[in-house]
């Protein structure tokens, strides 16, 4: 069961390494100016680390910060109840 959750894991990091990816590559061959907002959230345990460049990306990545919270909450119960 638990090797299930990890494999599941694994397939979804790479498949945001390959999307990251294919619009690094897509990106680069359009030679227009653009203004890009960058932002992300980093889970240290229980406590999130937010960054960002502009105001809209950060409330974004608050609106992340707490879906990410919740689903490690659901996890914990769901998995500790054995």
């Amino acid at each position: 069961m638990y090797t299930y959750i990890a494999f599941i894991g694994i397939i979804l990091i790479l498949a945001g390494f390959m999307l990251l990816f294919l619009y690094t590559l897509l990106s680069a061959s359009q030679q227009q100016k653009s203004n890009v907002n960058v932002g992300g959230v980093v889970m240290i345990g229980p406590v999130p680390i937010i960054f960002g460049t502009s105001q809209g990306i950060i409330v974004i990545a608050e609106i992340l910060a707490i879906v990410l919270i919740i689903i490690a909450i659901l996890f914990f119960f769901l998995f500790s109840r054995r």
